[in-house]
């Protein structure tokens, strides 16, 4: 995998996206503060040849927010991926939601479960970076005036278009840098974007171009998906067999 060209990339998306306006939402981005520690995460996949990329929304506030890492829960980053670097703030902190960095004591339930998965299946975090990694869509955070947390998939139209242009496009570009078989979204906006991205949303689902990634969904692991409180690593097993036993040698 090279490296240089990925970091690039994400340089890239996170410039676009800097030049758009989110008013009245306030903006986190971990790809400025916390960039060091996520050019160390994509360090992980040096040299790789990626079959599968896992592909989440954006960052959660307990997450990739204070680690820079993508779900990134604190243990899985420090412990099992050795990961630490500085953590800046963002441009406009907000007192209600602060970055306290690999100090935050709260775990981000959606990236244990995610690793603790991965964790499960490959033992070692270098085997699982042999030929898979996980990205975000979009490296934003966005909070409204009560600082509640807004996914992208729920923002007005008008920026929620801005912001599809723009992480569609990087996408796109990461797709044909890695040219994975298989991407996995985590959760139906994801899996949506993808879709829409490769020209498959209005293809049949037995539908299959061997010059495309298969497209795999798996439901999103945050406790606030009732779908994820029901034994979601087993939902997950069962979703990926034709993949995970492949990757997992």
């Amino acid at each position: 995998m090279d490296i240089s060209l990925l970091s690039s990339i994400f340089s890239q998306q996170s410039d676009d996206l800097s030049a758009c306006n989110y008013a009245p939402y306030k903006v986190y981005n971990p790809l400025v503060y916390a960039r060091e520690p996520f050019e160390r995460y994509l360090q992980q996949s040096k040299g790789a040849s990626i079959e599968t990329i896992y592909f989440g929304m954006n960052p959660g506030p307990w997450g990739m927010a204070q680690t820079g890492v993508p779900f990134g829960e604190i243990e899985s980053v420090t412990q099992w991926m050795g990961i630490s670097g500085k953590i800046d703030m963002p441009e406009a902190p907000i007192e209600k939601r602060p970055i306290l960095g690999y100090a935050a004591t709260r775990r981000e339930v959606s990236g244990m479960r995610l690793w603790n998965l991965f964790k499960e299946l490959y033992g070692e975090a270098p085997r699982f970076f042999r030929k898979s990694t996980v990205l975000n869509y979009c490296p934003l955070l966005f909070f409204d005036e009560s600082t509640k947390n807004i996914t992208p998939a729920t923002l007005p139209k008008q920026i929620r278009s801005a912001v599809e242009l723009i992480c569609d496009n990087t996408l796109s570009k990461i797709i044909r840098l890695l040219d994975p078989k298989n991407c996995v979204a985590i959760g139906r906006y994801v899996e949506k974007r993808l879709l829409s991205i490769l020209g498959l949303e209005k293809k049949p689902k037995e539908y299959s171009d061997t010059n495309e990634p298969s497209i795999f969904h798996i439901p999103h692991p945050s406790p606030a998906n009732p779908q994820a409180n029901r034994d979601w690593s087993s939902q997950c097993k069962i979703i990926l067999a034709d993949i995970l036993p492949q990757q997992s040698l």
